[in-house]
């Protein structure tokens, strides 16, 4: 358990996932004592009919005692005890309320304690028509003393949590404020700590009181919760964004101990380690290099010996470390897919093998890769540059029908092209079937599906480019009669066949540079290559104890998940068997 020296403290959890509510509980025991003195007064009524022979003497008795109420504090809104004397005259009340209420960001935990009692007071205890009994008590002191825990349930994949509490007042929050179950505390500064904690865990605030009360009130404790330590608007389903905002923002302060950085960082990587959807979309949205980039980056951060972010500093390196280790393991996650065995079939031995699904994968996109790259169209550029050569002679399309040499020309060029297929063959169409029947068996190709979108649009416009200039070919051969006297115009086809080379090999070149699938071995952009930095690095160095009583604790907690052992541990027979 840890001390803070802290005179005021709220609870503020970090959760993005309005459902994973934060619950409060008490329990514990509070003891009243109450310190009094009393008289009791007896009197006789003057009457011949109760006293015949005279009425007796006034008597008046003292005495002081002390009255002691136990309270046993359990789940409740609100409980009312009552105070009695030794002699069963109720000296008063005491209310206690837990109310609960949230408002926007905030959800909120009242406990109150009010003392009703009476401090003095007469009361007849015994009025007849003969006799009259008034009894009087004077409280001398009101005291509250013993334990009692406030409980927060923590919600379920939340592992830092931000504590203040904003309002404190009277006997009951005059206390020496402690922990109880979390990973580590940290004092940010008077009014606010960070805990990291176990998720669905319950972290306590012991609180030891003793103390007296002289105005009918103990107080008040205001727990406040708080969705996120800086909340930022805009970026809720969008954390790649976040991340290369904050990676920016982060470079270029690096040596200025930018807390509010720091504290926007916490967010935003406690929102990925606690929602897994946002994490995998983060991953599959980024291409091989920013993941390598970002990676790197968190990396880098978590083992940076001079980071300076102020109070914040080990936050940031434990919260790197976990956020690295997490999408590190989302994306073997994505990766998994190509790891298992494959039917494949052999269209030229005609028959069917059991292959490894990355070198499968690697094949066929690579396949279509090296056909992007080496698509040319020179039967078609040479013929359409012969007929620019003509336009560039002011030539019309009579002078060449009318020339049997050239006519012939014509003729023989735009057959060959014909005989090749090179109007007729949808290359494009043909390379976007054979990305949808890799997405059909791994469901990716090792690229994040927004850039696979984008790719199959820019086929498509290729495709239609291709056509267009088909058409536009096909008709301009048709205008070559011995009747058409117009001028030959040939530039625009040649400037569409250029743009559409220049195109094509710029497809190409994404299509390499965004797909995890490009090398089996050696390139340094490779899956494989990227699966063996992820295992050495940021996965290797979550599986290592960590020289740091703040770090290790999480990290060993944090490594305990089974699944994601299973899915190094998987990742690294599937690159054994890829060696």
């Amino acid at each position: 358990m840890k001390t803070l020296n802290i005179i005021t403290f709220a609870f503020m959890v970090l959760t993005m996932n309005l459902a994973q509510a934060v619950e409060f509980s008490l329990d514990g025991n509070l003891n009243h004592e109450i310190q009094l003195t009393w008289n009791k007064l007896t009197k006789f009524r003057h009457s011949l009919d109760c006293y015949p022979t005279g009425k007796g003497s006034e008597r008046e008795d003292l005495g002081g005692e002390t009255v002691r109420t136990a309270v046993s504090l359990d789940a409740f809104s609100e409980k009312t005890i009552s105070i009695s004397s030794n002699r069963g005259v109720e000296i008063g009340k005491v209310n206690y309320n837990l109310s609960l209420a949230a408002t926007g960001d905030y959800e909120d935990a009242v406990f109150s304690l009010v003392d009703s009692i009476n401090w003095s007071k007469y009361v007849n205890i015994g009025d007849s028509d003969c006799v009259l009994r008034e009894y009087h008590w004077k409280v001398s002191s009101h005291r509250i003393y013993g334990n009692y825990n406030i409980n927060i349930k923590v919600p379920q994949n939340t592992w830092v949590i931000s504590v203040s509490i904003p309002i404190h007042e009277g006997q009951i929050a005059n206390f020496k404020k402690s922990v109880k179950g979390d990973l580590h505390s940290a004092q940010i500064d008077t009014n606010e700590m960070i805990l990291w904690v176990r998720p669905g865990s319950v972290v306590s605030l012991p609180i030891n009181i003793d103390g007296y009360t002289g105005a009918g009130r103990f107080g008040e404790i205001r727990i406040r919760v708080k969705k996120s330590i800086l909340q930022i608007n805009g970026y809720e389903n969008d954390g790649n964004s976040r991340l290369l905002k904050i990676r920016d923002s982060m470079a270029s302060s690096r040596s200025t101990n930018n807390e509010n950085l720091a504290k926007e960082f916490l967010e935003i990587g406690h929102q990925l380690l606690q929602n897994p959807k946002m994490s995998s979309l983060t991953i599959q949205s980024f291409s091989m290099e920013k993941n390598r980039q970002i990676l790197d980056w968190l990396f880098g951060m978590a083992n940076d010996p001079f980071l300076k972010y102020g109070k914040y500093s080990q936050h940031v390196k434990a919260m790197a470390a976990a956020v690295g280790y997490q999408l590190s393991l989302n994306l073997l996650n994505d990766l998994m897919v190509f790891c298992k065995e494959i039917d494949v079939y052999l269209p030229l031995a005609g028959k069917t093998i059991r292959s490894n699904g990355l070198t499968a994968a690697y094949f066929w996109v690579n396949k279509d890769i090296k056909r992007l790259e080496n698509l040319r169209f020179p039967e078609i550029r040479a013929f359409v540059e012969e007929i620019v050569r003509w336009e560039n002679s002011n030539l019309k399309y009579s002078d060449i029908a009318n020339n049997k040499t050239e006519f012939k020309k014509l003729d023989e060029g735009y057959l060959k092209i014909r005989r090749f297929s090179e109007i007729g063959l949808d290359v494009f169409g043909d390379i976007k079937f054979g990305l949808n029947k890799t997405l059909s068996i791994f469901g990716s190709v090792g690229s994040n599906l927004i850039l696979v979108t984008n790719i199959k649009s820019q086929l498509d416009t290729l495709a239609d480019q291709r056509r267009s200039l088909n058409r536009d070919l096909t008709k301009m051969v048709n205008e070559f009669t011995y009747m058409n006297n117009g001028f030959i115009k040939a530039a625009d086809l040649l400037s569409k066949l250029n743009a559409l080379e220049v195109k094509t090999k710029q497809l190409a070149t994404d299509l390499k540079e965004q797909t995890k699938l490009v090398a089996v071995d050696g390139d340094t952009g490779s899956a494989t290559a990227m699966m063996t930095s992820i295992l050495a690095h940021q996965v290797a160095i979550f599986k290592k104890p960590l020289n740091s009583k703040f770090a290790e604790p999480i990290r060993a907690l944090f490594f305990q998940i089974e699944e994601d052992q299973k899915i190094s541990n998987q990742f690294n027979v599937c690159l054994g068997e890829n060696k």
